[in-house]
């Protein structure tokens, strides 16, 4: 079970990294997107959001890569993979497949950190806060 886990942090950390950093960078031009997804795309990058999530996206998958901090990577990489995966589910479905790989892989990596992350789901259900 850790071979998995090691091979989901470099899948995840590696896969995000190079996106941070295409986005970043422009290292690939970008694909044409239809309809909505255009739309909502500009709207994204018009603000500053962006730049916060890609920060967010860059820290998270080094410190993935690095092998310390690991589960405050996967707290800061959550949310980013699902973000992901809701916006290829409604908006633009080109990459569904791999964004569903992303999240099954993230899902992963939690689960092989599941001890860290046990006590804040028992406050959860619990009806603590």
């Amino acid at each position: 079970m850790k071979i998995v886990a090691i091979t989901a942090q470099i899948l995840i950390g590696v896969t995000l990294l190079w996106l941070g950093l295409n986005r970043l960078l422009h290292l690939t031009a970008d694909l044409p997107l239809r309809c909505i997804a255009q739309q909502s795309i500009a709207a994204i990058f018009l603000s500053r959001y962006i730049a916060l999530l890609f920060a967010l996206q860059l820290l998270g998958s080094l410190l993935l890569l690095v092998g310390r901090w690991k589960v405050l990577a996967l707290v800061l990489l959550g949310p980013i993979a699902l973000n992901i995966v809701f916006f290829h589910v409604f908006i633009g479905r080109g990459s569904l497949i791999l964004a569903l790989l992303l999240a099954l892989v993230e899902s992963l990596a939690i689960w092989t950190c599941r001890r860290f992350f046990r006590s804040k789901l028992t406050l959860i259900s619990d009806g603590h806060v």
